[in-house]
């Protein structure tokens, strides 16, 4: 059962206002939300390279165990909502589920992104990209899924947030379905009876329980984190403290979008769509799409029936930063070096040649064409690494587009 485990807590750091977990009672040593760590210890071979590339490999570690997961951070157009429910079954389709599972995810992803999109609070734009940043987020678990929407929200509404929470915990459908009836029939503010709504409809299809943190950020704002789950996700206690520290990273990094875990053609499609729906009136959007679609790539790994890794799209978007990772065999990614390397050596001229070669089948193929194309697409040099991990070495590539 979800239990509050504190309803006012002050530290030295910040004031976590109310917070839920899968064990506890009320009246229990209060919860103070620290500084998250970071996800996964990076080595000591990044020292020398650009915080993008150490959290993309930080992140592939921390969720080496999905089988898919991405989050989103972007713009929030209300026109995204079709995209992400896209990927959504995309990843669905590599878990195997069926039925009525996937209309549950698909409805909870809708509710709990809209949630976002109209509940919200505007803070001012330091704090709205920074710890009052949104965060939408799918993870794909081996029995199990859980969606996280976190948001910035105006402390008015907290003692009615917290409220109904409270008043969720340990209903059954039929309570929580007459509970939503009575809403739909109450008079009163139509955006809060909708975000009550949502959140009540959100409680009765994934099964009743819903996990919950709201901690300041201003005199006037609240970062609200809500995680809803389904099947045998992971505990609500172990979801927030993630998805907390997974905001945290995702504010320092500026990242827009991620996806970590199997990547497979409609997965691939699915965040090409996405992010020509996030374009801006700025050429560059259009040159992320097409880097984006090269870096994916360049890191194929041919013949693999499964193929694990990582992307990452940062930074802002006239300077949209891309990271593309695969796992390869260790024989593959010392190929792939070695071509980098060769690559590396070329004039421009030189790679133009190649690149009219390699679509017109001309000559032997010395380096890969999504990786040519990469190049070609990128304003800076691209920069590679390749790091030992479980199953072979994740090849990561990162440029600037």
């Amino acid at each position: 059962m979800v239990t509050e485990e504190a309803m006012i807590v002050n530290s030295p750091m910040t004031t976590v206002i109310a917070s839920t977990g899968d064990q506890g009672r009320r009246g229990t040593s209060p919860v103070v939300h620290e500084p998250a760590p970071r996800f996964h210890k990076v080595p000591s071979i990044f020292a020398n390279h650009p915080m993008e590339t150490r959290f993309g490999h930080s992140l592939f570690q921390a969720l080496r165990h999905d089988v898919c997961s991405f989050g989103y951070s972007g713009g929030f157009r209300d026109e995204h909502t079709a995209r992400l429910i896209d990927l959504g079954g995309a990843a669905l389709d590599i878990q195997g589920v069926e039925g009525a599972a996937r209309g549950k995810l698909a409805f909870i992803m809708v509710e709990a992104y809209q949630n976002i999109i109209r509940h919200r609070a505007e803070p001012d734009p330091p704090m709205s990209m920074g710890e009052g940043r949104s965060l939408f987020v799918l993870r794909c678990e081996e029995k199990g899924q859980h969606v996280v929407a976190v948001n910035p929200v105006r402390k008015a509404v907290v003692p009615g947030i917290s409220e109904l929470l409270l008043r969720l915990e340990g209903l059954d459908r039929e309570r929580l379905k007459e509970l939503f009836l009575t809403g739909l029939q109450r008079a009163g503010d139509p955006e809060r009876r909708g975000a009550g709504l949502g959140l009540i409809e959100m409680a009765r299809r994934s099964g009743g329980s819903l996990g919950h943190l709201l901690r300041d950020l201003d005199p006037e704002h609240a970062l609200f984190v809500l995680a809803i789950r389904l099947g045998e996700a992971s505990a609500y206690g172990t979801l927030i403290k993630e998805a907390a520290t997974l905001h945290a990273d995702v504010v320092a990094n500026d990242v827009r979008f991620f996806h970590v875990g199997i990547r497979s053609a409609a997965v691939g499609e699915a965040i090409l769509r996405l992010m020509e729906e996030e374009r801006s009136a700025t050429r560059n959007e259009t040159s992320a799409v097409r880097g984006a679609l090269a870096a994916m790539d360049a890191v194929n790994v041919p013949d693999a029936e499964r193929q694990r890794g990582v992307f990452l799209l940062a930074g802002p978007p006239e300077r949209s930063i891309i990271l593309a990772g695969s796992v390869f065999s260790a024989q593959q990614a010392s190929e792939f070096e070695r071509e980098v390397a060769r690559m590396g050596g070329w004039s421009r001229q030189e790679r133009e040649r190649h690149y009219r070669d390699s679509l017109l089948g001309r000559g032997a193929d010395e380096v890969r064409l999504g990786l040519i194309e990469l190049a070609r697409n990128s304003a800076e040099p691209i920069e590679q690494l390749s790091v030992p991990v479980d199953g072979g070495v994740l090849v990561l590539v990162r440029t600037i587009v």
